[in-house]
């Protein structure tokens, strides 16, 4: 005789969504350690300045002590360079801390041009050019600051790796007759590097989506490749939750 089991089951539709968080966990967390190493390496740079600096310093006070001036520009230029090494910091603790997607005003045009500075010293290893346009009276972006400022470096450190030596990665920032804000970084690609194939337009095209933002990879006319992302006026009513 066949028994009916009554156990209790867990609808079909909870858990495919319990599937798709998970799913969506362990691409966060691989993204992000990705994103992990790509910073960690700009932030030797700005770590070595510091101690230099702060060298210079101490040894123009111990045989120039009455050249107090050129002791303090060194010292002011350590400060300069503990910041960036602080925000850097920053962005890496905002990656790795388990929290829910916050709801703010995003600067982009500021936050820009933190991204360049930060790539710079990478930019200028690979022999590329960065070149920013902005345009002016920029609004605030509604959405999650981090996840944002992941998605234009993510844009942008795409741009400088791939780039052909002594190109140029050029980033334009505007506003659509629409209200829509618009960032494209055009570059032109190095033949070994496959459009698509890395992290960064990953994490990139993801953030974008959790906004409900476009990011459509194209080629110009001259073989350029441009990675345009369109994002709207307002946010989204329902935040998704993409990060941990």
């Amino acid at each position: 005789m066949l028994t009916q089991n009554t156990a209790p089951t867990v609808p079909t539709v909870e858990l495919l969504s319990d599937t798709r968080r998970d799913l969506l966990r362990t691409a966060h967390l691989a993204l992000a350690g990705e994103l992990v190493g790509a910073i960690t390496h700009d932030l030797r740079q700005p770590l070595t300045a510091l101690n230099v600096n702060v060298d210079v310093a101490i040894q123009l006070l111990r045989t120039r002590p009455t050249d107090v001036n050129a002791a303090i520009a060194a010292l002011q230029d350590a400060v300069d360079d503990s910041r960036q090494l602080r925000d850097s910091l920053k962005v890496l603790h905002n990656l790795v801390t388990r929290r829910d997607p916050a709801r703010g005003q995003v600067a982009v045009a500021d936050v820009l041009t933190e991204v360049v500075r930060l790539v710079q010293s990478e930019a200028n290893t690979r022999h590329v050019e960065i070149a920013v346009v902005a345009a002016p009276n920029i609004p605030l972006l509604p959405g999650d600051p981090s996840m944002i400022w992941q998605a234009i470096l993510s844009m942008v450190l795409d741009a400088v790796e791939n780039a052909t030596r002594g190109g140029v990665v050029r980033a334009h920032l505007a506003i659509t007759d629409r209200g829509a804000l618009e960032l494209i970084v055009t570059h032109a690609r190095r033949e070994d590097s496959p459009i698509e194939d890395g992290w960064a337009l990953a994490v990139a095209r993801w953030v974008s989506e959790a906004h409900g933002a476009s990011l459509k990879i194209e080629r110009t006319s001259s073989g350029e490749v441009r990675v345009r992302t369109l994002w709207p006026e307002v946010a989204p009513a329902r935040f998704e939750r993409h990060v941990m």
